[in-house]
């Protein structure tokens, strides 16, 4: 973590590692098959828009407007594994709106840590299909909640002090959660 970039990077080309960088503003990862990992990112976050994108080990906090890591509705296929998020508004989007509902994204959301994030109604949201969300670890956070798309996966994942899982839309499959010290007695709402 020697170098640190106070400007938001947006790389478009294919096919690029980034290790070990501290990123102050955003990074924006559009082209295909880009990698983040065992870095530091604060300011805007991580925006992926382009298909194939891996973001790994990274510590991410602070970021105070949006998703610590918004996976966009032109992403495919991204992989956001063992993550360290906390202290920020939001950790994980996936998907934009209603026009991504039914786009079949892809995402692997797998191993991450989240704390402290409640200044968003959701700290994990996917408005999107076909996409997993498993083995995470969520404390003193809100939902991780299915607001659309069809085909979701959210299994394996621990929240401590939470608002937990709300499923709305079909397909989807909720398996094998725990929650420790639910926020509120209904923690699971389908």
């Amino acid at each position: 973590l020697r170098t640190a970039l106070r400007s938001a990077l947006v790389v478009r080309g294919s096919m690029v590692e980034l290790d070990g960088l501290a990123f102050e503003d955003a990074v924006v990862l559009a082209g295909a098959g880009l990698s983040v990992a065992n870095g530091r990112v604060r300011g805007r976050g991580v925006l992926v828009a382009g298909s194939g994108a891996s973001l790994s080990n990274n510590q991410i906090s602070g970021v105070g407007t949006g998703f610590a890591i918004n996976v966009g509705g032109s992403a495919r296929g991204a992989r956001v594994t063992n993550n360290y998020i906390r202290n920020c508004r939001a950790a994980i989007g996936v998907g934009k709106s209603m026009r991504t509902s039914d786009a079949r994204i892809g995402a692997l959301v797998q191993g991450n840590r989240i704390e402290d994030c409640t200044g968003g109604s959701e700290t994990i949201m996917v408005k999107a299909s076909g996409n997993t969300v498993s083995s995470n670890r969520l404390r003193n956070c809100n939902n991780v909640t299915n607001r659309h798309g069809e085909g979701n996966s959210y299994s394996g994942n621990t929240m401590e002090r939470c608002l937990c899982i709300v499923v709305h839309d079909r397909g989807n499959r909720v398996t094998g959660n725990r929650a420790v010290s639910p926020k509120l007695a209904r923690s699971f709402r389908v």
